[in-house]
């Protein structure tokens, strides 16, 4: 069908690809799995076609934990349309002020470039300029396209539209593999990548979509978003609708929410080649995001090792956030990728709870505990809110696991409205901090640091509400307020894990920072600045060799972690500079201050 489609976009007569197509000894998505393979064969990868999952990405050598299994940059990528105009289109740098060699598009006043070098590397723009202003009026009067399943719809809208564009010209170089000073040419994608992207089959009738293809159509009355062959297959009711409602739905399964370094939403990214990877609940791979880029660049993404991998095995990422209890995973991948997880986490939990086995396989016993610590409790009970009303669930946790379930109350409501008021005061999605005021952000500081207060005292420490602290912790640090920083970072970390993330990296710079700075104040405060002369030994002095060796050990783990999910982009990171620097300091402070430490103990010695 998608043969026969793509036949048409492109006004060729059906039979003769039929026939053509009937010549080969292979099927379609046999010839197309070889076709794939031939480009990640020199990064020891292959495609493979799997009954149940369709395409995936499969080891053909072994790599290890921390390897970096390809780098490349993104197919398409929009940032949301409220930051249109402060962040550059091509690199996505949020503008600073004053703003240095910004320019703001004179033909549509949407689009902004943060220098000339992004402008011309922008290869998208010349040809949406004219209609994306009616495109974004539309969208914004319209409910359907405002929302839609993830994300922003007018977001959707245009990588849809760029998708079929690309598809349609059916050229490997409108495809191609960016450039990048820092991330270097890999593999292309092809057309090839974008048709065949796998789509929810069970939306492609949905009256809201329908109409947001037909409202795509009206808007592009001058053939500049869609391909033509695709407006004359409007024209003539041929199904265009449809397709172009099977392309929207493309993206809402395969599109990725790029961050940056603080995990603060950056664009919506097309990329097919990544889309590659399957899900797994216990992922073995993730995807590092280098945004935004330098300008000049696109922003690239790093796939790596989480786990050894061996030749055959299949590279795995996660949709979802793995922290939530299981039965939100399911329904969460359900809702948006149009499939229930049964990666051999689930597997195991969905027969325990089904009664399939006696107790469960102890392996899988220990996965539900640990799924279940992320919804506990100070007192080691499961919190009502997070279960779903199903009494088999209930049942096997109270009598399988022998968890107990604590009763909805006040404490619940209060951890609750903790949560609300700590993710409302940590939100630098739509307002990054630096361009807040000082004021402003003292205050979302004390508020977010209360909250966070409420909800140690009220949850268990994995809790997932708790690596929202991460935030707490940059809040803290622009403040200068070492101990809360420290406190709300190890208590990201003790939420994170053991499981790498880049967030949890970036938590352990700020780990680190804070150890190391208040290190700092605590040497000054013991031997002010300027005096030679040892203070007075009846003052109890601090243990500055222990805790320098902390503060040594937690800057080399940090930095090795960032370099490891982030490697050369790494040495644009502000953190990586700060910690070189830091640790530079330590190393350099720590002889003298040992032999003082040493020199005050033999005094009390005598």
């Amino acid at each position: 069908r998608l043969w026969g489609l793509r036949c048409r976009l492109l006004s060729e007569p059906l039979l003769p690809t039929i026939l053509v197509r009937w010549s080969h000894s292979l099927d379609v998505d046999q010839r197309m799995c070889v076709e794939s393979s031939s480009r990640f064969a020199p990064l020891g990868l292959e495609v493979k076609q799997d009954p149940e999952k369709g395409r995936g990405l499969y080891c053909t050598r072994a790599f290890a934990p921390g390897d970096a299994l390809f780098c490349r940059a993104a197919f398409a990528s929009v940032c949301r349309a409220s930051a249109w105009t402060t962040s550059c289109g091509v690199c996505h740098t949020t503008r600073a002020e004053p703003a240095v060699g910004w320019t703001v598009c004179r033909k549509c006043k949407l689009i902004a470039f943060c220098s000339a070098e992004c402008a011309q590397l922008d290869r998208w723009h010349a040809r949406e300029c004219k209609a994306l202003p009616r495109l974004a009026q539309v969208c914004r009067q319209d409910d359907i396209c405002r929302e839609q399943n993830r994300g922003n719809g007018l977001l959707q809208l245009i990588l849809a539209a760029r998708s079929l564009r690309a598809s349609a010209d059916d050229e490997a170089e409108a495809c191609g593999t960016r450039t990048s000073q820092t991330c270097a040419p890999t593999f292309p994608c092809l057309p090839s990548d974008l048709r065949e992207m796998c789509y929810l089959e069970g939306s492609l009738s949905e009256p809201g979509l329908l109409e947001a293809a037909h409202l795509l159509f009206a808007v592009d009355c001058e053939q500049l978003l869609l391909p033509a062959p695709l407006h004359s297959q409007y024209a003539e009711d041929k199904g265009a609708a449809a397709e172009v409602v099977r392309c929207i739905l493309q993206m809402q399964c395969n599109n990725f929410t790029a961050v940056d370094y603080y995990g603060k939403f950056v664009a919506e990214v097309c990329d097919p080649v990544t889309a590659l990877m399957n899900h797994s609940c216990a992922p073995n791979a993730a995807v590092a995001w280098h945004c935004p880029a330098q300008p000049g660049e696109h922003i690239c993404h790093t796939v790596r090792c989480l786990e050894p991998l061996n030749p055959g095995d299949e590279v795995l990422i996660s949709y979802v956030d793995t922290g939530q209890p299981w039965w939100s995973r399911q329904a969460a991948l359900q809702s948006v990728h149009g499939f229930s997880c049964a990666c051999l986490v689930c597997h195991d939990i969905q027969r325990s709870v089904s009664g399939c086995s006696d107790n469960g396989s102890s392996a899988s016993t220990a996965t539900i505990r640990s799924s279940l610590q992320r919804i506990e409790n100070a007192s080691g009970q499961i919190m009502p809110y997070a279960l779903r009303d199903d009494a088999g669930l209930r049942r096997f946790i109270c009598e399988g696991l022998g968890a107990s379930i604590a009763h909805a109350g006040p404490e619940q409501e209060a951890a609750l409205r903790a949560a609300e008021v700590l993710m409302e005061a940590t939100d630098f999605d739509h307002r990054p901090t630096f361009l807040m005021e000082r004021a402003e952000v003292q205050q979302r500081f004390e508020t977010s640091a209360r909250a966070a207060q409420t909800l140690r005292r009220l949850v268990g420490p994995q809790h997932y509400f708790l690596k929202r602290l991460y935030r707490l912790a940059v809040l803290a640090e622009l403040c200068e307020d070492w101990p809360e920083c420290e406190r709300a970072a190890a208590a990201a970390l003790d939420a994170f894990g053991a499981r790498r993330s880049v967030q949890r990296a970036c938590t352990m710079a700020l780990h680190a920072k804070a150890a190391a700075r208040m290190l700092q104040l605590r040497r000054r405060e013991w031997q002010p600045e300027g005096q030679d002369s040892m203070p007075d030994l009846g003052c109890q002095p601090f243990d500055d060799e222990d805790a320098t060796g902390c503060a040594v050990a937690r800057c080399r783990e940090a930095l090795v972690e960032l370099n490891v999910w982030h490697g050369a982009f790494a040495a644009h990171i502000p953190d990586v500079l700060e910690l070189n620097e830091l640790l530079h300091n330590l190393l350099n402070a720590s002889a003298p201050s040992a032999v003082r430490c040493q020199c005050v103990l033999l005094d009390e010695l005598d």
